[in-house]
């Protein structure tokens, strides 16, 4: 599966790695429909390692989608699917924490940008 581009006119790819942006804050309204994201996107296409979710748009995560977000991690988890947020802000990071998330993850999961996460990627594929 090859699905990261960093801008519309020149395609960066790497088979392997998905960046996934969700477009708003998390709550218990659309939560559910992260988890059904996630799960076509770790199910479908070529072998996936990597799952991105650039969160520059997530301001908010409420306990209803904390819980979507331990389901999320653990379907990464049983695909074999290393999962890791860029772009987070300060507020969420610490919500993601006091959840629990970030323990699930591992604290090398947050990169500041997409971009520092394909060069993570890339390391560990060459």
């Amino acid at each position: 599966m090859v699905a990261w581009k960093c801008n519309p006119d020149g395609a960066r790819t790497k088979e392997g790695l998905v960046t996934y942006r969700f477009g708003t804050s998390l709550y218990y309204a659309n939560a559910s429909r992260l988890l059904e994201d996630v799960t076509a996107l770790v199910a479908h296409g070529g072998p996936l390692r990597w799952l991105v979710i650039d969160c520059a748009a997530i301001g908010d995560v409420d306990y209803t989608a904390s819980a979507v977000l331990v389901k999320v991690v653990e379907r990464a988890h049983q695909r074999n699917v290393r999962l890791v947020f860029s772009s987070i802000l300060s507020p969420v990071r610490q919500q993601l924490d006091c959840y629990g998330i970030s323990k699930a993850l591992g604290q090398d999961a947050y990169f500041d940008t997409p971009g520092q996460a394909l060069e993570a990627f890339h390391s560990t594929v060459s």
